[in-house]
């Protein structure tokens, strides 16, 4: 017998597979229950997620929209801008130091000023104008477009979809960024993918960052530990950025603020803008002063258009790093600091238009 018929004869004495034949309902059956799976995977861990995301922005994006969802009557201030400001500036201080109620719905950077636009109109909508708006944010905002990290934030905003059809400026997106904005609303399982291997590997140290994660009722932050390190590692990053960079406006911010300017002379609110507070280290860079100069001549350029713009802070309130958490997070004490400094401003700015 030769080598061929000998693997002839083995192959014919192993065991053969018979497949069964399948009826097309049942293929339809299985793939509709994988996909019915699927779906009632994602609306279970989108009902989880809403009250146990370690995500921050995820978190503050939801919750903001939330405060602002419950008002039943116009704040006196409304405090509009990025995670600088939402653990920058405590509404009580300029309650106290300007009368009237105040109210903190910052969220973060990469929603632009597009998010500060819609939440004045929504307030606008909803209850009525705001006496006025103070808006405050980082220094390297303004030339930011919409990315993907903008899309996945935008989608947390609740019901999303109505809001796009009556908030301005529009919207506008591509296929795979709309794509990408329903998966980021929808599907957590891709979404949230990371916050959910961490609550699996660590849930210790997950519910322990959760717990950090405390609004105050007028919408204030705190994050009581001051991070050095993190401080001088962000400097680095901002120092980085401004060695190659000049400042320029995205065309998204443009349109958000040429839409806030309309809304301001409209319904008669008094809008004031600011710059964060900064750590002093950073603030020393000469590249960054230049920086800071660039925008802070645009900023005078625009509030110049109208009698309802205001511009305060020629300079940024600095501080040291163990006052701050990055390179311009601050820590309450310093907040406290930050926004008494704000309250000074905007009276001298009140004072000096009279």
């Amino acid at each position: 017998m030769n080598f061929s018929q000998l693997i002839s004869q083995r192959s014919q004495s192993l065991p053969q597979e018979r497949v069964a034949p399948v009826q097309r309902r049942t293929v339809w059956l299985t793939l509709g229950g994988a996909v019915a799976l699927l779906l009632a995977a994602n609306l279970a861990m989108d009902g989880l997620l809403t009250h146990f995301t370690t995500n921050r922005g995820y978190f503050l994006t939801r919750r903001k929209w939330e405060l602002l969802a419950n008002l039943q009557q116009p704040v006196d201030w409304l405090v509009l801008g990025d995670s600088s400001c939402n653990q920058g500036v405590v509404p009580e201080i300029l309650s106290d130091r300007l009368g009237g109620t105040a109210l903190n719905l910052c969220t973060f950077g990469p929603m632009l000023s597009l998010d500060n636009v819609w939440m004045l109109e929504q307030h606008i909508q909803q209850v009525g104008a705001p006496r006025h708006v103070l808006i405050v944010q980082v220094y390297d905002i303004w030339h930011r477009e919409i990315d993907e990290e903008s899309i996945s934030l935008l989608a947390q905003i609740p019901d999303l979809a109505a809001k796009r059809s009556t908030l301005k400026p529009a919207l506008s997106l591509n296929q795979e960024d709309e794509t990408k904005l329903f998966l980021h609303r929808y599907a957590p399982l891709y979404s949230a993918s990371e916050t959910l291997e961490d609550w699996i590997r660590e849930p210790l140290a997950s519910y322990q960052y959760l717990q950090k994660f405390t609004l105050t009722d007028s919408g204030f932050m705190p994050f009581a530990e001051s991070r050095p390190a993190e401080v001088r590692a962000d400097t680095e990053r901002h120092r980085e950025f401004v060695q190659k960079e000049r400042f320029q406006v995205s065309d998204i911010n443009q349109r958000s603020l040429h839409r806030l300017r309309q809304l301001a002379e409209t319904h008669g609110i008094e809008v004031y803008f600011a710059s964060s507070p900064l750590y002093a280290g950073l603030y020393a860079d000469p590249d960054l002063r230049a920086y800071y100069r660039q925008m802070y001549r645009w900023l005078e350029d625009f509030v110049a258009s109208s009698d309802r713009l205001h511009l305060i802070l020629e300079d940024p309130v600095t501080f040291e790093a163990h006052q701050m958490q990055n390179a311009d997070h601050v820590t309450p004490a310093a907040a406290a600091i930050y926004t008494e400094r704000l309250a000074v401003e905007i009276l001298n700015n009140q004072s000096g238009s009279r």
